[in-house]
């Protein structure tokens, strides 16, 4: 349904040529998925479902740490490794503050 608010605007700020329509529409779809990347970085791991472990199969009741993503249960979108391939997104900066911020006293 997001999809709505994008094409509506790009009809009116089009006056009705559908070639204007669509470079609006899809420069605003460029900018909103750059921006998407920024602040959600990571997928969850296909493999485990994003719980970070893997159940036995014959033991049920046991698991143990995902091989694919190693207990991480995420990896990194693929735009996000196109994008932005040695460097750290917004999310990832704020995430890892966050984590020097946990154990320090207040």
């Amino acid at each position: 349904m997001w999809w709505v608010v994008l094409v509506i605007p790009a009809l009116f700020l089009s006056h009705g040529n559908l070639g204007v329509g669509i470079l609006i529409y899809g420069i605003s779809v460029a900018v909103l998925y750059l921006v998407s990347l920024g602040r959600h970085s990571n997928r969850r791991c296909r493999s485990c479902g994003g719980t970070g472990r893997h159940r036995g199969a014959m033991f049920t009741w046991g698991d143990r740490l995902c091989t694919r993503c190693g207990g991480q249960s995420r990896h990194r979108r693929w735009g996000v490794q196109a994008f932005y391939p040695g460097g750290k997104t917004w999310a990832e900066r704020s995430a890892a503050l966050a984590r020097k911020r946990r154990g320090a006293p207040r």
